[in-house]
């Protein structure tokens, strides 16, 4: 089954929808309702304790996820300038013991 990087935190606003008539189930995920297409699974594969100000993501073709982070793309530009210092960063997330969840964090690039 392909597999599709969706990272979705509180502090973000994630939208997404399906067609009209599209059979949908309703899957929560901490404080967040998502509507799928039925036949189609949404689940949680790392937490913010692994991941902070993801911007996009990919998957690996041995099954890590890696990560675009960027640490000012909320802030104003008061406060971007002030954040310039910190850098955005490529981080790879692995699954060390094989049960679907991601416990390993490796920064492979950093700005």
């Amino acid at each position: 089954m392909a597999k599709l990087a969706f990272i979705a935190f509180a502090s973000f606003c994630c939208c997404f929808g399906v067609s009209e008539g599209t059979e949908t189930k309703t899957i929560p995920i901490g404080n967040i309702n998502f509507s799928v297409a039925e036949g189609l699974v949404i689940e949680r594969v790392a937490d913010e304790s692994l991941v902070q100000w993801p911007i996009a993501a990919t998957y690996h073709p041995n099954g890590d996820l890696l990560i675009l982070e960027c640490h000012w793309i909320k802030e104003s530009v008061q406060k971007q300038k002030q954040l310039e210092a910190k850098s955005h960063k490529i981080v790879r997330l692995s699954d060390s013991n094989g049960d679907g969840q991601y416990d390993k964090r490796q920064v492979i690039a950093d700005s």
